[in-house]
């Protein structure tokens, strides 16, 4: 989802150029930020940097997604290799341990999570505890395939408890993990990008928005039907 306070901001930016367009030859400022050319690549850079953020929310949501509908899997899948493991006759210790990682992974199931709040200036930027309640589910499920590896007992006819699938199963696991991970990497250097972009102190869009509209004010007045035009066009910050 854009963020409305982005796509206000540049709107009204791009408002600014459309007046300073029609001022004509009187709009000539020596600041070349200021002028219309340096105004229109930072509109479209802009542009450019949420559109980049928007895409990268997106592509975390659906990494995150596809990690939620395979986890979704891990419960069951314990659940039936745990209990054929109890019907082979192997040592009741064995079984136990086996039914410990069991009881880890149904007592902290992964579960969906709430993206942080990008307006957050205190959401987590590395490793969640949620992200590392994913890890611990697949640490608990590589438990359970190496107790199942020890024993040559554990042969099941079932293609989804063999040891092949459950190990190939934790690889898929691991992997959602990791692509998580990167997609939430790739996503915090998109926000850094569209904040450097807008909110830069001194090179930001919102910043130049405001050095224009000076500008206009110390050209035309203060009481100018020009100025007039662009004192009202509002640019806020953002916390980052």
């Amino acid at each position: 989802m854009a963020d409305t306070g982005d796509a206000v901001n540049i709107a009204n930016f791009q408002q600014l150029i459309s007046i300073f367009t029609g001022f004509g030859a009187a709009y000539d400022p020596s600041n070349v930020n200021l002028k219309l050319l340096g105004l229109n690549a930072k509109l479209t850079s802009s542009n450019a940097a949420l559109d980049g953020l928007v895409a990268k929310r997106a592509a975390t949501d659906s990494a995150r997604t596809d990690r939620e509908n395979l986890f979704n899997q891990l419960p069951g899948r314990v659940t039936k290799a745990v209990g054929y493991y109890s019907s082979t006759g192997t040592d009741a210790n064995k079984i136990e341990d086996a039914k410990e990682f069991k009881r880890k992974i149904d007592g902290r199931r992964a579960k969906a999570i709430t993206p942080p709040d990008p307006n957050d200036p205190n959401a987590p930027k590395n490793i969640s505890s949620a992200q590392t309640g994913y890890i611990q589910q697949v640490e608990h499920l590589d438990g359970i395939i190496q107790v199942f590896t020890n024993d040559s007992l554990y042969d099941p006819n079932e293609i989804e408890i063999k040891l092949a699938t459950l190990t190939a199963y934790s690889t898929q696991l691991h992997n959602s993990n990791t692509g998580v991970m990167n997609a939430e990497t790739d996503e915090d250097g998109a926000r850094i990008t569209r904040n450097d972009e807008i909110y830069h102190p001194t090179a930001g869009l919102v910043a130049i928005a405001r050095l224009a509209k000076e500008y206009v004010k110390a050209l035309f007045g203060a009481s100018s039907q020009q100025y007039k035009q662009v004192k009202g066009i509002s640019f806020r910050d953002r916390k980052i």
